[in-house]
């Protein structure tokens, strides 16, 4: 099956209500913040041309129709005002998991709040709780 042929069947699929992606959800871009929409899942989530198969080395990796599974890609459309951040995997499902797994950068203001918020609430703690708690409050801020 082409990719023309495979995106007009996913079409017709979806059309039917009987997308393979129904139930995917994806998280906005990390980098830009786009909403990743049903179209964009449907336009956007395609194979990349790599496919894979397991060997008792792990899996190995070929062109197009060399390994029976089937490698995916997501891009996030430039020209739908994304950014064209891509993320690969070894199946949509895969692809769906790295993207939404990934955190955003946080800004400068979004720090500069972290360090403030963080001073007022642990002033006068030990080093190394100050430390751990510091890092956990980014982390929790960047999601």
């Amino acid at each position: 099956m082409t990719k023309n042929s495979e995106a007009t069947a996913l079409k017709a699929d979806t059309a039917l209500g009987k997308s393979e992606l129904t139930g995917l959800v994806m998280l906005p871009c990390p980098f830009c913040g786009k909403q990743v929409t049903k179209d964009d899942l449907e336009d956007a989530l395609y194979p990349s041309g790599v496919t894979w198969r397991e060997s008792e080395f792990g899996r190995v990796y070929g062109g197009n129709h060399t390994h029976p599974n089937q490698c995916y890609q997501f891009v996030c459309q430039s020209h739908k005002d994304g950014c064209g951040a891509t993320m690969d995997g070894d199946s949509k499902e895969d692809v769906v998991s790295k993207w939404n797994g990934r955190r955003s950068l946080l800004t400068y203001q979004q720090a500069k709040a972290a360090v403030a918020d963080f001073e007022k609430e642990y002033i006068g703690q030990n080093q190394e709780r100050l430390c751990v708690s510091f890092v956990n409050m980014i982390l929790n801020n960047a999601t």
